[in-house]
């Protein structure tokens, strides 16, 4: 790994300050510094969350930023802050993200490495806070990185958790590997490090084996060679650029071929949505309660209430609403709550540094949103036909392409909120928000005839109120309306070009 002149600003303020620095292949570095001095954006930046301002990176020949999909395949990351799914088990995350790698360790193996084989089938958030980090650290390894980053690997792990994680560390540089370690734990660097780099504001004030920092800053410890070369101010000398020379210096091994997680990463994921929606029992069974619960309250005398050829007003309004409710619920209210967390809680970041793109989330998050609607919608026409005598849709073909545009156009929507949600808590007031509000426009308080008639045609050009239209011309075997097919493609479109320009991962 090799950087020079690397540079980071925040609001005009230096986080790193041309760095130079250099890893050599098989080596063992220590980056230690006061809070504040650079170490975690430098992490950032040679993990490629972040782009510089100035400099050259190169890992392994690669580029962070340039060549991203190449890098993931060979550089393992544990972030100082990131999050993982709370609800999956130990050994499911490792399924998960080995999911995403061509040649991952195999579980056992690498439950083993970390010590955690008996906490196999124990889920994420109930382990104890050292335990966690040694899951994080395991799936920053499954991948077999030729490079691994490990940022404040052992903080908050008593003295026995560190050992543990010590003698991991130095199986894998037995193994080869070459490690970039971000340490505040002056013993844990003399005993791992081959060598350590001092940062002061962005830039290196000292570096060496820690007995020759500690040697030339004339200390009697590494850790009073840290206290006096941090609080004194570093030289500031000029930036080389990197020739062409100097950046080959170190022969590179040849990039490896980037290869995209494929289906089995996507199933993977979709399994690990599917089992935490399945283990909130509240939020699996919230998208279908207020249905029904009109569904109940309105089918009993709508039922009886002809309009035209045998169809009621069961058919043509209330089995319409109930269903577009579903599909509302899930894609405005759930799916942002769900992609808000993600994000707010660090697990699309940590998604970010492995080969799988946070993409894949949204891809799996779809299907299982899909997948729950499927249900809700299957669950309430089936109470209105066996309770009810609800009728099927006269054209059966219009009422599926009713509803996927209806479903889309939600999901579409919900992207919206999600993308401007700040956080899981506001995520879910916004979506609550607009589920309210498109409901009310679509009458879903007592039918658009009961609002004025501004309303009732804005209603009508909105997701809700068009998937209405759309379904109750199904039902009744007419063709769909130009203007709800209209309205529901034209919410696709904006929805999806709105949320792409708005969404941001972190």
């Amino acid at each position: 790994m090799r950087i020079v002149g690397l540079r980071k600003s925040y609001r005009g303020r230096p986080a790193v300050d041309g760095l130079d620095l250099e890893v050599a292949r098989g080596e063992t570095l220590g980056a230690l510094g006061a809070n504040g001095a650079g170490k975690t954006t430098t992490v950032e930046l040679v993990a490629g969350l972040r782009r510089a301002d100035s400099g050259r990176i190169s890992v392994l020949g690669l580029d962070p930023v340039r060549d991203r999909a190449a890098l993931r395949q060979v550089l393992g990351v544990q972030l100082q802050e990131s999050f993982l799914h709370g609800a999956l088990t130990v050994g499911e995350l490792v399924d998960l993200y080995g999911s995403f790698y061509p040649c991952p360790r195999p579980r056992e193996e690498l439950l083993d490495l970390v010590e955690l084989r008996e906490q196999a089938a124990t889920r994420f958030e109930r382990l104890s806070g050292g335990q966690q980090q040694r899951v994080s650290v395991a799936l920053a390894m499954i991948g077999r990185p030729r490079v691994l980053i490990l940022d404040e690997l052992t903080t908050g792990l008593d003295p026995a958790a560190r050992r543990r994680m010590w003698r991991t560390l130095e199986t894998l540089h037995a193994e080869g590997t070459t490690i970039l370690l971000v340490s505040h734990a002056m013993d844990e660097v003399e005993r791992l490090c081959d060598r350590i780099v001092l940062l002061r504001a962005g830039r290196e004030i000292a570096a060496g084996t820690p007995a020759e920092v500690t040697a030339a800053a004339g200390a009697a410890s590494l850790e009073d060679a840290f206290v006096d070369l941090t609080g004194s101010t570093p030289p500031r000398t000029g930036d080389p650029p990197m020739t062409a020379a100097q950046d080959t210096a170190s022969p590179a091994a040849p990039a490896p071929r980037p290869r995209r997680p494929g289906a089995r990463a996507l199933m993977m994921m979709v399994r690990a949505e599917g089992r935490m929606v399945a283990r909130d029992v509240a939020g699996l069974v919230t998208p279908f309660a207020l249905p029904l619960l009109i569904l109940l309250t309105s089918a009993a005398g709508a039922s009886h209430q002809e309009i035209v050829a045998g169809r009621t007003v069961l058919d043509l309004y209330v089995l319409p609403l109930v269903l577009v409710m579903v599909l509302a619920f899930v894609g405005v209210l759930n799916m942002p709550s769900f992609l808000a967390y993600y994000r707010k809680s660090g697990i699309l970041r940590r998604l970010a540094v492995t080969p799988a793109s946070p993409v894949l989330v949204l891809l799996a998050q779809t299907i299982v949103s899909a997948v729950q609607a499927a249900l809700g919608i299957l669950v309430a026409a089936a109470v209105a036909a066996l309770a009810f005598g609800a009728n099927p849709p006269l054209r059966l073909g219009s009422a599926l392409l009713a509803l996927a545009l209806t479903a889309a156009a939600m999901y579409a929507t919900g992207m919206i909120v999600a993308a401007v949600a700040p956080s899981p808590s506001a995520g879910t007031a916004i979506g609550l928000l607009g589920f309210l509000g498109l409901g009310a426009l679509g009458g879903m308080f007592g039918g658009r005839d009961s609002l004025p008639g501004p309303l009732a045609e804005i209603g009508a050009l909105l997701p809700f109120g068009a998937g209405v239209d759309a379904l109750a011309a199904a039902w009744a075997g007419q063709p769909l309306p130009g203007q709800a097919l209209a309205a529901l493609v034209g919410a696709v479109v904006v929805g999806t070009v709105v949320a792409g320009a708005l969404f941001r991962w972190e």
